[in-house]
């Protein structure tokens, strides 16, 4: 028995036969991507928010100074708080990027900002 022809169109469907299960694993790395550079983003929204109420005028500002907090504490948890605004910023570009590139390296994360001490109360004076 004699082998079949190769023909072109045999050519292309074998191509196309094998590049499937590519195709398949450039698709899931896709979405678990766009899953974690969503996932950045609610995260980035809410860091925003508590951005804006800790900032000076802000309502949980506010709350926070009548109840006896230090000022300079709570900047200081402002600056943390934009810092990670910042990093789930890089974080979201990055996964938004891997995931129309999927065929790319993957680059490390970005640095975390360090964790600041917890926002301090002033000591009462007696």
């Amino acid at each position: 028995m004699r082998p079949p022809k190769v023909t072109i169109r045999r050519m292309l469907l074998i191509i196309a036969i094998s590049a499937l299960p590519m195709w398949i694993a450039a698709d899931k790395r896709r979405d678990h991507y766009l899953r974690k550079s969503d996932s950045n983003a609610f995260i980035e929204r809410r860091r925003i928010d508590e951005y804006k109420s800790l900032s000076p005028g802000g309502t949980k500002r506010n709350l926070l100074l009548n109840r006896g907090f230090i000022a300079r504490s709570i900047d200081d948890r402002v600056i943390w708080v934009k810092g990670m605004v910042d990093y789930h910023a890089d974080l979201k570009r990055k996964n938004r990027r891997a995931a129309w590139l999927p065929w790319g390296r993957d680059t490390p994360d970005p640095p975390r900002p360090p964790v600041p001490t917890s926002i301090a109360r002033a000591k009462p004076e007696r």
